[in-house]
């Protein structure tokens, strides 16, 4: 079972599921008693966190539009269709956190591996730094009134063109 149910769990969390693999969806029905949802339906589930973490590309604008979801923030890459999809998320409330910054530790590992670094805490404490980096894109989105997502990759092209 992946680590995001375990430690949501252990956190207090209340879990509902979706995949289309059954018994994933068994086992974190019998670890950490969660709720299964059909993931075809998934998109109208009443939640506070919806973290997709499988398939990109699946918030499309009809999705986009079923969400009742106050924070999106999966592991999957590329989750939105388009940045057109994330305005209309902004538009309803919900605050999308971009798959390239929350799911940033694993290519972090991969460019400090290929840097040569072998320090596994240098490595930690950037990943560290995430959390932190969410809390000021949406400071940036408050401060912008730009969608989350659009306000991310404004942000990134910023440090790439400071390099």
């Amino acid at each position: 079972m992946a680590a995001i149910h375990r430690r949501l769990h252990q956190a207090g969390a209340q879990l509902i599921v979706a995949d289309i693999d059954a018994g994933r969806t068994t086992r974190a029905r019998e670890l950490f008693g969660a709720q299964v949802a059909d993931v075809g339906r998934i998109a109208g589930v009443h939640a506070d966190v919806f973290a997709p973490c499988a398939l990109g590309g699946s918030i499309t604008e009809t999705v986009a539009a079923q969400f009742h979801f106050k924070v999106i923030a999966g592991g999957a890459n590329h989750q939105l269709l388009s940045l057109d999809n994330g305005d209309t998320l902004q538009r309803r409330g919900i605050f999308y956190a971009p798959d390239f910054l929350v799911n940033a530790g694993g290519i972090i590992s991969c460019v400090r591996e290929y840097l040569g670094a072998t320090n596994a805490q240098a490595v930690l404490d950037e990943v560290a730094l995430i959390g932190p980096r969410v809390l000021e894109l949406a400071d940036r989105v408050r401060v912008t009134g730009a969608a989350p997502g659009r306000a991310a990759v404004a942000w990134a092209q910023e440090k790439m063109a400071a390099v």
